[in-house]
């Protein structure tokens, strides 16, 4: 146990609740602050609402009726097998992978509305052979986009998925003479998904770091591992169970107003009606929120001006609840010439027929209103699923603000968890993880942040 005050952690999300678990784990106190009334930041569950006027309901569907109290994510999310920070951190927490997840080989199911639908599956050979056998037998892509596509991968072997310098993923598709139906149907499509980034700008980068983690070493890295649970029991749920466990303090509805710094070190903070003293601050939160708190301090002016860079990107899901015969025969599957670009049936959450509809990055359709995109988007799906009836309820989704914009050399102003001020510091997904805006980076940035300060204080004797 520490001689010093709690560490106190501010933010909620993934991040903080990372840095807060690992610093408990090892038998350091901690109070935990999150602003909202729930924990997970922008990957928690919401309650499903009809929010879109216009919508049917059948009396007798009692799936479907309105006063069932059902739970949705406020953004559809995937996980990579790839994600061994996250899947750790569950194990620590008491969470087996098999109950909140299904495991499933990697495998890319893109309908087109010319009918040149392209499938890629990537078989039982070991990596990252699997993703050749993918490219080389898929359909929907002719012989010279395939090929063209296995010279890509090839490459990025040899270059072990590293660019000497940063440019666009657009550029690196041009400059590996990648086909544009490959491009479209295949590696468009992946990047924003990953990236949450236009590819005329996203970081080709931090894509290739992404591809790599999951293509490069063991088979099992590139699975897909789609949740069976909403995102509050998939981790924020058991990770305060574990805090309050092991004598942390977790507070919710507790908005940090000022930062308490003397002598280029951390004091404490102030609350809307309190103050805490404390040695230890992490901020786990967005870096706008971040920013806000550090500008009024001149001894971080420089790393306030490193925040500043930092664009956003929104994430917009619709979901649609269609009667639950309605079903995609598949957990997920892509659109190409359309606004909608993913589709998530959610049978697996046991929520027969709601479909998730996820359009990521910024465009057009955020000018429109929920009414009419929901009306957008049925119109697209009609164009796949002519069969399908018309949704019964839909609610819309909005992150504004869901990533960090992942653009080109950007990871040259994403900062570090330590700051100069001492016993100040930094975790959230745009910290210095070389990832994209993942679940992974935010859990990743937290454990090394936990793992700095449980070093720092064991070097300064503060541990009884």
């Amino acid at each position: 146990m520490t001689k010093t005050k709690p560490v106190i952690v501010v933010g909620g999300g993934w991040a903080g609740l990372t840095t807060a678990v690992e610093l408990v784990r090892h038998d350091i106190p901690v109070i935990l602050l999150e602003s909202a009334k729930q924990l997970g930041g922008r990957a928690r569950r919401v309650p499903f609402e009809n929010t879109i006027h216009g919508a049917v309901q059948h009396k007798h569907d009692t799936h479907n009726n309105n006063n069932d109290k059902i739970s949705v994510d406020n953004g559809q999310h995937l996980l990579l097998g790839a994600y061994d920070s996250t899947l750790t951190m569950l194990h620590t927490v008491g969470i087996s992978e098999d109950s909140v997840v299904q495991r499933e080989k990697l495998a890319l199911n893109m309908r087109r509305r010319n009918g040149r639908n392209v499938t890629i599956n990537t078989g039982h050979l070991p990596a990252p052979l699997h993703i050749a056998w993918g490219l080389m037998f898929a359909s929907g892509l002719s012989l010279n986009d395939r090929l063209k596509a296995l010279r890509f991968c090839h490459a990025l072997l040899k270059m072990d998925f590293t660019l000497a310098s940063d440019e666009s993923c657009l550029e690196l598709f041009r400059r590996f003479h990648q086909t544009s139906d490959v491009i479209k149907t295949v590696w468009e499509p992946l990047c924003i998904a990953a990236l949450n980034t236009p590819i005329a700008t996203a970081s080709a980068s931090i894509f290739l770091r992404t591809l790599g983690e999951a293509f490069s070493n063991r088979r099992s890295e590139s699975d897909l591992l789609f949740l069976k649970v909403d995102l509050g029991e998939a981790y924020p749920d058991k990770a305060v169970s574990y805090i309050e466990k092991y004598g942390g303090n977790v507070r919710l509805g507790q908005r940090v107003t000022e930062l308490v710094i003397e002598n280029q070190q951390i004091k404490g903070l102030k609350l809307q009606n309190s103050e805490l003293e404390s040695e230890y601050v992490v901020l786990a939160t967005p870096h706008h929120a971040t920013h806000k708190m550090l500008s009024p301090h001149a001894s971080l002016i420089e790393l306030t001006e490193q925040l500043t860079k930092f664009g956003t990107q929104p994430i917009v899901t619709v979901y649609l609840q269609y009667p639950e015969h309605v079903t995609l025969n598949d957990n997920m599957v892509g659109m190409v010439d359309t606004t909608s670009q993913w589709i998530f049936d959610r049978r697996l959450y046991g929520q027969p027929g709601l479909m998730a509809v996820v359009i990521s990055s910024s465009g057009p359709h955020m000018k429109l209103d929920n009414q009419a995109l929901c009306e957008m988007v049925e119109s697209e799906i009609a164009d796949f699923f002519p069969t399908w009836p018309k949704a019964q309820r839909r609610m819309v989704i909005r992150e504004k603000r869901a990533t960090f914009d992942c653009t080109s050399h950007c990871n040259n102003y994403r900062p570090g968890n330590k700051t100069p001020v001492q016993g100040l510091w930094l975790a959230g997904d745009y910290t210095n993880t070389n990832l994209p805006a993942t679940l992974e980076s935010a859990v990743r940035s937290g454990k090394r942040c936990a793992q700095s300060i449980i070093k720092t204080i064991h070097q300064s004797g503060d541990v009884s």
